[in-house]
């Protein structure tokens, strides 16, 4: 009824390896959520100011491209 010992070194060693891929994992998503934030953040920022923005120009140019912003809102990807 003696069970092996387990080795020691060796599940030190796997624990590690998968420790080491967690972190480089979790450090993959902190840099893909800054990213997708950022961006959202930015997209949000030009929708509430962009009309601003497109109001000094022309009018032609504010009407064709508040359509083209438009239709971005309407179609899914």
């Amino acid at each position: 009824m003696n069970a092996p010992t387990p080795d020691f070194k060796e599940l030190t060693g796997r624990m590690r390896r998968e420790l080491t891929r967690l972190a480089r994992l979790r450090r993959v998503v902190r840099v893909l959520l800054v990213i997708v934030y950022s961006a959202t953040l930015l997209w949000f920022a030009f929708c509430l100011f962009g009309g601003y923005l497109l109001a000094s120009a022309d009018y032609t140019t504010y009407i064709h491209t508040s359509q083209y912003m438009l239709y971005g809102f309407i179609l899914p990807p």
